[in-house]
């Protein structure tokens, strides 16, 4: 077990068939879940574990980042790690290309053309300490706008990207990317974002 343990204290998270290697064989593992030593990462259960007193927000976006390695948080989650909506994450939205495939309980998944998946950034946020592929903030106007241009969710993202993000003297290079992602939208989430009366 402490070698177990020691694994998770660096990775947060493993999957039977690695943790039955380490222990010598799967059946150790269900015990260890059986008495408290181990968790599932996943109430339904998706094959992978972690320790009890590892949240279980930082073990989900650990498993993201270790083997769903295609997957791009999108939508709502993406907009609220960058505190550009207020939005409760349970599922973790993630966007991969519909060449795969990918069905379970810890993601709500969008299979979207490949060309689609870009301007994507790897990094960290408060609480998810380890690495994950995420939209950029810019990208993440256009997440909003699948809301609805006049949602409060749009409008809110808005508001803070202008307060957060958008930075004094670059602003002529954020509106050329913005420009960049979507040739149909550009003009009207610029638009949106320019106006000073936007509120939410």
């Amino acid at each position: 077990m402490k070698e177990l343990e020691q694994y998770l204290q660096e990775f947060k998270v493993i999957d039977l068939k690695d943790a039955g290697v380490i222990l010598g064989n799967k059946m150790k593992v269900y015990h260890l879940v059986k008495i408290n030593k181990l968790k599932q990462v996943h109430p339904k259960g998706i094959g992978l574990y972690t320790l009890p007193n590892i949240d279980d927000g930082e073990a989900q976006f650990s498993a993201l980042s270790k083997y769903f390695p295609r997957c791009v948080v999108s939508g709502k989650t993406a907009l609220s790690l960058y505190n550009l909506a207020d939005e409760y994450i349970k599922e973790i939205h993630v966007d991969i290309p519909n060449t795969t495939n990918l069905k379970n309980d810890l993601f709500e998944v969008s299979r979207v053309h490949p060309n689609k998946i870009f301007d994507v950034e790897e990094r960290t946020f408060e609480g998810v300490p380890i690495k994950i592929k995420i939209y950029s903030p810019e990208r993440c106007l256009y997440e909003a706008y699948k809301y609805g241009d006049r949602s409060e969710l749009y409008l809110r993202a808005l508001k803070r990207y202008r307060q957060n993000y958008l930075s004094i003297g670059k602003e002529a290079n954020q509106y050329k990317k913005i420009k960049e992602i979507d040739e149909k939208l550009k003009s009207k989430v610029l638009r949106d974002l320019i106006m000073e009366d936007v509120s939410a």
